[in-house]
């Protein structure tokens, strides 16, 4: 369980490397550290970010399902539910 909780929570804590390969470059080539909006994949990132949202509303469900919290897990399954439709 402790896997799981790990890898859907893993994306809160560090950078994803396409967005910082992204937000490096010019000419001399530098770091961006406020972003761009002009790379060739940022609709791929838009689309991305809908991972998080999905991410906070499937750590609480291992959490509760680790946890032995009664009905909490089927509760949140209906949310999650209710989320991807």
């Amino acid at each position: 369980m402790h896997q799981a909780i790990s890898s859907t929570y893993s994306s809160y804590i560090h950078a994803a490397a396409p967005q910082v390969m992204d937000m490096y470059r010019g000419d001399p080539p530098n770091l961006h550290i406020k972003g761009v909006l002009s790379t060739s994949r940022m609709s791929d990132h838009v689309d991305d970010s809908l991972n998080y949202y999905f991410e906070a509303v499937t750590a609480p469900i291992c959490v509760a399902r680790a946890f032995g919290n009664g009905q909490l897990p089927h509760v949140l399954d209906i949310y999650h539910d209710k989320f991807l439709a």
